[in-house]
């Protein structure tokens, strides 16, 4: 299936309806695609893959106001050099030793999300509740980390009870923090996918991340 005008309108103002923003999974896809999704309102966009983004990046110059790119993929630390600088917000970091070295070569502020591991997630991805507060204290005062909420990415397997009960406790351990935090702009939660948007945006999410819904399927 390629990119559907009418289908992708539904889900951004479905998006919009239930008061969340859309973040287009842009990846595999063509610069063809995302300019056709650009042009129906979507401005921002998720990339998984550090050479792939950057291309696209690339192709579309001086995009900062109407393209806004972020990326969602798992980071290593041999392509954060190449990173630096280029992403509106980067959702996937949960090793200080990452957010460590942005701090050192960014020439402005990262915005970034703190990746969470629900407890009975196998991938090794994220970081558990029990060890977040020590790494936010780890975070704070870097001075170019811009620390801006949460970002989770459930395991697939999870029933529709369990996406309830995970994305719910990922928005009471956002509210805890943002009474604690110091700063104004602790706002974002990153959450919800293609299949389950609409129960993470009624959950709390802020941003949800969809990639089918808005460009079809990946051939």
């Amino acid at each position: 299936m390629s990119f559907d005008k009418t289908e992708a309108l539904k889900v951004l103002n479905k998006v919009k309806e239930l008061g969340g923003e859309l973040i287009a999974v842009s990846k595999k896809f063509s610069l063809s695609d995302i300019k056709k999704a650009h042009q129906i309102g979507v401005s921002d966009f998720g990339e998984n893959y550090v050479e792939e983004a950057l291309a696209k990046i690339a192709e579309v110059p001086n995009c900062t106001e109407t393209f806004r790119w972020h990326f969602i993929g798992k980071i290593q630390s041999n392509n954060i050099n190449k990173m630096i600088d280029k992403f509106e917000v980067i959702h996937s970091l949960y090793k200080f030793k990452h957010i460590k070295k942005f701090n050192k070569g960014s020439k402005k502020t990262q915005k970034i999300l703190i990746q969470i591991r629900h407890e009975k997630d196998s991938r090794e991805n994220g970081v558990f509740f029990k060890d977040l507060e020590s790494l936010l204290l780890e975070v704070k005062d870097l001075p170019m980390i811009n620390l801006k909420g949460l970002m989770f990415m459930p395991p697939e397997e999870f029933s529709k009870k369990e996406l309830e009960f995970s994305f719910a406790d990922i928005k009471k351990k956002f509210n805890q923090l943002k009474i604690k935090s110091d700063k104004n702009d602790w706002d974002m939660i990153s959450m919800g996918m293609s299949s389950d948007f609409e129960m993470a945006l009624e959950m709390g999410a802020t941003h949800v991340r969809i990639g089918t819904a808005i460009f079809g399927s990946r051939t």
